[in-house]
């Protein structure tokens, strides 16, 4: 079988691009890693159209290791709000233009 390839935020919580990735490439018959963060049903949705799902957290370094292992190719999803796990004071100022501090300092 073909490397897999990752797709993070494939439960599509959060505007669903995950989702969709994932829902694309299974249809061109590509072999798919769906990370997601919680065991749930749409996990089993997602093992039902035919990915391997893998529970994890972008934030876990070591896990993130493991779900990579063996992916080429990887399509990079995570939301850039608080409600994503990133604070407002990090992604914005007071003209709203995004903005990436962690990165900057």
């Amino acid at each position: 079988m073909a490397n897999p390839i990752l797709v993070t935020g494939a439960a599509g919580r959060v505007g669903g691009v995950g989702r969709t990735v994932t829902t694309l490439l299974l249809k061109q018959g590509k072999a798919v890693r769906a990370m997601v963060r919680n065991e749930d049903e749409r996990a089993q949705a997602l093992r039902d159209m035919g990915a391997e799902v893998v529970v994890g957290n972008l934030l876990d370094l070591d896990a993130m290791h493991r779900v990579i292992a063996g992916c080429e190719t990887m399509y990079f999803g995570m939301s850039v709000s608080e409600a994503g796990g990133v604070p407002n004071e990090l992604i914005s100022d007071s003209d709203s233009s995004p903005k990436c501090k962690a990165i900057d300092e």
